[in-house]
């Protein structure tokens, strides 16, 4: 997936969730060894290479608390809509 969150903060995310959806149906059997695994680490490292990926996108600084913090909370939140 190539699509990127909109630069402008008004732009509506409706299209981006889009997006995230269609490649989560189309890749499902991936999602589904992923969460239903016993085993955390392959959720573990998505969420690090996430967060890592959203901040060099987004330009924000890993030793801002409230950047890194932010992105993990979002990161996280779109990895439990996932699992669900």
């Amino acid at each position: 997936m190539t699509t990127t969150s909109p630069t402008d903060s008004t732009a509506s995310f409706k299209a981006l969730a889009t997006t995230c959806i269609h490649y989560v149906v189309a890749h499902r059997e991936l999602f589904a060894l992923i969460t239903q695994s016993n085993n955390p680490y392959p959720l573990t490292q998505l969420k690090s290479q996430l967060v890592t990926k959203v901040l060099a996108v987004e330009h924000l600084s890993r030793k801002n608390p409230q950047d890194y913090y932010d992105v993990v909370c979002l990161v996280s939140s779109v990895i439990g809509v996932i699992t669900e």
